[in-house]
């Protein structure tokens, strides 16, 4: 009954191999056996995502116990650094800029009205905070090693 959502990014591969090749059935629908309620947006179009997670956010607001959130997405490299990504047809990998979701959230807000000036304003103070909280997460003490596995095993 914890008030938590579970959120997933699905880009369609369990490593190397397809998820719809590896895997039965919903990921959004696991926690059905559980009472856990599940949804699925497709992650790359921003106002499908907030929809989706205000209502999932909604049943854990309201004490309905815990959610899945499942945002269909791009892995637009190999799963590891050095994959050579043999797996995917280059027709995928080509279709990525259209399926990439920070220019089609630039594509929705060029189409609102917003101009280029203000995409680019707006690029560049998240990248000043995330350049921000960066640098005051560089400036704080490395956790003590003795304390690493604290709380990970029982004695």
């Amino acid at each position: 009954d914890l008030p938590v959502i579970f959120i997933v990014e699905d880009n369609g591969y369990a490593i190397s191999v397809a998820r719809s090749s590896s895997s039965a059935g919903e990921i959004h629908r696991r926690g059905e056996s559980h009472g856990i309620p599940g949804w699925r947006c497709d992650g790359r179009r921003v106002h499908e995502v907030r929809s989706v997670a205000q209502d999932a956010f909604a049943h854990v607001r309201d004490g309905h116990g815990p959610a899945i959130l499942v945002a269909e997405c791009e892995r637009f490299r190999g799963h590891y650094e050095g994959d050579i990504d043999h797996y995917r047809s280059s027709t995928e990998k080509e279709s990525f800029p259209e399926r990439d979701p920070i220019l089609l959230a630039g594509k929705v807000m060029a189409e609102a009205g917003i101009s280029k000036e203000e995409l680019e304003n707006i690029e560049s103070q998240v990248e000043s905070e995330i350049n921000a909280w960066l640098e005051e997460v560089l400036q704080k003490p490395l956790p003590d090693t003795a304390q690493a596995l604290n709380g990970v095993f029982v004695s």
